[in-house]
């Protein structure tokens, strides 16, 4: 040990009749007895570890042993001085159990944070981070399938110039569920482009041509007989066709009236 406790009351208590040299001579004995935790040598060899110069200073290092220390076949020994070493021992060996915790419980954590960073970084091991932007709109991925029927149109309307394309357009909602065809968005993209305007623009010129197609079918009804739906329909592609296209429609045949004479037909 490198140090010992002096419990000075009770040190006090048992040599209070010690002269200086008695007190100096105890204290050197309890020096040497805690540093080498072994007994010490009795007579003459005490003597001459303590450094006795004298017969005064001998005859004290000999009144204190024969008080204070046990003679053994191993040498002097200090029953009080054993009890605290033997604590003291004991609790050494609890501190290193506890630092032999400690340390386990560390090389644990560190363990599982290099077995959890390189899980995190062999898992795309030739991995190359993609720095790449990306379009916000993914229907316009010209790699990808688009997934919406307004991807797809906006992806045509892309191919031929516009780059602004929004699949979440209302107006590009309402032309796709009025049958809109991908002539049509593709025409409307080229004269936007053409004039260098941008998505909505090519939007308002195809709303103004099926606005436009629309008038012209109910033109050529008018005076007619009601026209089933699917002939109206027809009527509608077909002046939608002769707007894009600038080639005329031909005139629907008129329905012919028959005039017959009635007559009686005997049963």
């Amino acid at each position: 040990m490198n140090f010992f406790k002096l419990y000075i009351g009770d040190y006090q208590r048992d040599t209070a009749h010690l002269s200086v040299t008695e007190h100096g001579a105890y204290l050197l004995m309890l020096q040497h007895y805690y540093a080498t935790e072994k007994p010490l040598p009795p007579g003459k060899a005490l003597h001459r570890m303590l450094r006795a110069q004298d017969k005064q200073e001998r005859d004290a290092i000999d009144a204190v042993a024969s008080q204070f220390w046990k003679e053994t076949p191993a040498g002097l020994i200090n029953e009080r001085a054993d009890a605290e070493l033997s604590k003291a021992g004991a609790q050494a060996e609890t501190n290193a159990r506890i630092a032999r915790e400690r340390e386990a419980r560390r090389k644990s954590l560190r363990e599982q944070h290099e077995e959890s960073t390189n899980r995190a970084t062999n898992d795309e091991p030739n991995q190359t981070p993609d720095t790449r932007h990306h379009s916000q709109t993914p229907d316009l991925d010209t790699h990808h399938q688009p997934s919406t029927e307004a991807g797809r149109v906006c992806l045509l309307m892309r191919r031929a110039g516009i780059s602004d394309g929004n699949h979440g357009h209302p107006d590009l909602l309402t032309l796709i569920d009025a049958g809109a065809t991908d002539a049509e968005f593709e025409q409307a993209a080229v004269t936007a482009v053409s004039k260098g305007k941008g998505f909505a623009y090519a939007l308002g010129v195809l709303k103004g041509q099926r606005s436009d197609a629309a008038e012209a079918a109910k033109g050529m009804h008018r005076g007619a007989m009601p026209a089933s739906p699917a002939q109206d329909r027809k009527a509608r592609q077909l002046a939608t066709a002769a707007v894009l296209t600038g080639v005329a429609t031909p005139p629907k045949p008129q329905p012919e009236t028959i005039d017959v004479d009635a007559r009686v037909i005997a049963p």
